[in-house]
């Protein structure tokens, strides 16, 4: 049974950014954290991007969505600084193609709301909206070509890290390998 109750927010990847810098976390999770002086980037898992809609939104028979129809559907994105947003907007570009936004909206919450309407589309891991996937109410179909991101934890690497923290991580870390090796987290690419 799903968990009942209301979902935490997740904080945008630039929030995240200011946190780390301004040493208000020690650690936090991050899709594609661009190289940075004074942090270390641990990889965790390559997950690859799936397309989400309501259940029933995909034309039938659908296996998988091209980037040329990706270009094509109505999409629910966070905004620019958001890694997924980034990423997505250079896939596209790459392909001389143009994401056709339909909204921007940053609260994960909300933009599965959304597509549990019908409202549009949207791209992120599997993980992000498993109960929804579980539960029947959207649909997911995988990116091609593939597209993958990286899951990393993001530490900075000025003085030591409190013993709490380096246990946290590792544990992390321990925790992602063994759900990569068991496909119970999907993954692309090599196990660790």
């Amino acid at each position: 049974m799903p968990p009942s109750g209301p979902r935490r927010r997740a904080p945008a990847s630039g929030y995240i950014r200011e946190w780390l810098v301004r040493g208000q976390v020690d650690l936090a999770r991050w899709h594609d954290p661009l190289p940075q002086r004074g942090f270390e980037t641990v990889p965790l898992v390559q997950e690859p991007v799936i397309v989400f809609g309501r259940k029933g939104s995909f034309p039938p028979g659908s296996r998988a969505v091209r980037t040329e129809d990706l270009a094509k559907l109505p999409l629910i994105l966070p905004s620019r600084p958001h890694a997924s947003r980034r990423l997505l907007d250079g896939w596209m570009a790459e392909r001389l193609l143009a994401v056709n936004l339909c909204m921007e909206v940053d609260d994960p919450s909300i933009i599965r709301a959304l597509l549990r309407v019908g409202y549009g589309f949207s791209i992120l891991s599997n993980g992000s909206f498993d109960t929804e996937l579980r539960c029947g109410e959207l649909e997911a179909r995988p990116l091609r070509p593939a597209a993958s991101w990286q899951l990393a934890l993001v530490l900075p690497v000025h003085g030591v890290h409190p013993p709490a923290v380096t246990a946290l991580a590792n544990a992390i870390v321990d925790a992602a390998r063994e759900l990569t090796a068991s496909d119970a987290w999907p993954s692309v690419g090599p196990r660790r």
